[in-house]
């Protein structure tokens, strides 16, 4: 879980490359196409539960076709290394192949997530009993300050 620029991709990269995980890039991009479908407001406790319907699913290995059509279209599948070992396309055929694809890997999973709040996701420990671990990544608030200095006042604070 990561807010804008933190590194998320790069350690979503290494979870990806791990031949013992299944591995779904920023699985919740789709909710915004599906709010959409079924006219869902951004923010209300529909669409937050939308979002939490995602994240069970994946933890059971249980997708929806509209889904897996959404993922399919964005191109969220060619960041599966395993589907790609698996296909020429890097597509997921149907959601019931990919939750077999994702059964293999017996309950070993990852997912990167940003702009998610941890009241998205406790229900899912707390009511569900997911096994559920985060990594939050937090970035050092100097880094970005400074990256938004003009660049002529860095070049005369350093020389």
């Amino acid at each position: 879980m990561a807010q804008w620029r933190f590194g998320s991709s790069a350690l979503g990269e290494l979870f990806n490359q791990n031949v013992e995980l299944f591995y779904i890039f920023e699985s919740l991009f789709p909710t915004t196409k599906l709010r959409k479908l079924k006219n869902v407001t951004q923010n209300t406790p529909e669409s937050k539960e939308m979002a939490r319907d995602i994240l069970r699913g994946l933890a059971k290995c249980d997708f929806k076709t509209d889904y897996v059509e959404i993922l399919n279209h964005w191109g969220g599948s060619h960041m599966n290394r395993g589907l790609c070992l698996n296909s020429t396309s890097c597509r997921m055929h149907s959601a019931s192949a990919l939750g077999e694809f994702c059964k293999e890997f017996k309950g070993k999973l990852a997912t990167k997530i940003i702009h998610a709040d941890l009241d998205l996701l406790k229900p899912l420990v707390v009511e569900d009993g997911i096994n559920l671990k985060i990594i939050h990544l937090v970035r050092d608030p100097r880094g970005a300050a400074s990256s938004r200095l003009p660049e002529h006042r860095l070049s005369a604070k350093c020389g």
